[in-house]
């Protein structure tokens, strides 16, 4: 069984990001469920002067595999998040199970990149469909973001890749062709011409390979650099890339 479980505003300026911490919880899964981590999203929402956030106002969003039940994936996540507490900050975590998803939550993601929401809102949401949304300190306004983490990342067309297998393992010049082979990208396109490009055109990889997840597939968008390569895009293509850890 796959699950969608998302965190945010985990952070103070002092520790470390969402992001990182986000990877840290799936290998947690990992190590301790014998979980399989199908990759890290990272989210965009809104940044406003009425929302409080750390630097960019992002959640994160991964998928796992487990044999066990939601409750299971629950209570492990839980002392995590627990353990992983800082003063000041507001988390909020997210699951639900894959084939639960719906439009709505869909929905309510992209409205949380362009709309203030309210706590109680997305506890409504969540109750409605069965999704556990759950906070851990502070105000817990991290629930809002956690639950629109799922629903971007459930819709399969928002969201980059910052922890997915083999990404971390490539630097600089390489062929498409090794890309797709050691990594679970599926398709690597020329942002500016849509073209897929053959497996023996060279990508200049800036040692920073996060694809998107777009159309509901795994895609590393590049740009050709002038000199027969093409070079990495640093941000994503909505504007909502910051360079995580």
């Amino acid at each position: 069984m796959r699950f969608l479980l998302s965190i945010d505003d985990t952070d103070t300026l002092e520790t470390i990001g969402t992001g990182r911490l986000s990877r840290m919880l799936a290998q947690c899964l990992c190590e301790k469920l014998g979980a399989k981590n199908l990759g890290v999203t990272r989210h965009q929402l809104l940044a406003h002067p009425s929302i409080p956030y750390t630097s960019h106002n992002s959640s994160a969003c991964m998928e796992v595999e487990w044999e066990g039940s939601i409750d299971g994936v629950a209570e492990t996540a839980r002392g995590f998040m627990r353990d992983h507490f800082h003063f000041g900050a507001d988390p909020g975590m997210a699951i639900i199970r894959r084939d639960l998803f719906s439009p709505e939550l869909a929905g309510f993601g992209r409205d949380a990149q362009v709309k203030i929401l309210t706590k109680e809102g997305a506890y409504d949401l969540a109750r409605k469909k069965g999704a556990m949304l759950e906070e851990f300190g502070g105000t817990g306004g991290g629930v809002i973001g956690a639950l629109a983490g799922i629903g971007l990342r459930g819709s399969g067309n928002d969201g980059r890749f910052i922890e997915l297998e083999g990404i971390r393992n490539i630097s600089g010049v390489v062929s498409v062709e090794r890309i797709l082979a050691e990594c679970r990208i599926e398709q690597v396109v020329d942002v500016k011409t849509k073209r897929t490009l053959s497996m023996e055109e060279l990508i200049d990889t800036k040692d920073w390979i996060r694809p998107d997840l777009s159309d509901g597939r795994i895609i590393l968008f590049v740009s050709p650099n002038g000199n027969q390569l093409y070079s990495i895009l640093k941000e994503k293509k909505n504007g909502a890339g910051k360079k995580e850890k």
